[in-house]
């Protein structure tokens, strides 16, 4: 599986590039990109700001199969070091619609800069 990655994960980061690339002169407030592994693979200097959502484990394990809920946060650094690195942190413990304001709120305090 790393090796899989060791390819496929610096084509995606051209592939980010080359989007950003083309928007960038648009008149957008953001470009957000969604990596589920940055701190792992090590990307997160490529960004300016890094933005975790986090999920207690009790609600993410409802949300996915037990099994790969098991894969995946074998995967993934400890919530509170990814936490630690992260500039934000916007918990998903509630609703979709929940996580949208917050998502809201968060990119409020970004325009105003």
């Amino acid at each position: 599986l790393k090796k899989l990655e060791g390819l496929i994960h610096p084509k995606v980061l051209i592939e980010i590039e080359k989007e950003y690339n083309r928007v960038k002169n648009k008149n957008f407030d953001f470009f957000v990109v969604e990596i589920p592994l940055l701190f792992e693979i090590g990307y997160q200097s490529f960004f300016d700001i890094v933005i975790t959502i986090t999920t207690k484990d009790i609600i993410a394990k409802k949300r996915y199969k037990d099994k790969d809920y098991t894969l995946r946060k074998q995967r993934q650094l400890s919530e509170v070091k990814t936490e630690k690195l992260s500039d934000f942190v916007i918990e998903n413990n509630q609703n979709l619609s929940d996580l949208e304001k917050n998502i809201k709120k968060l990119s409020i305090t970004f325009k105003k800069f």
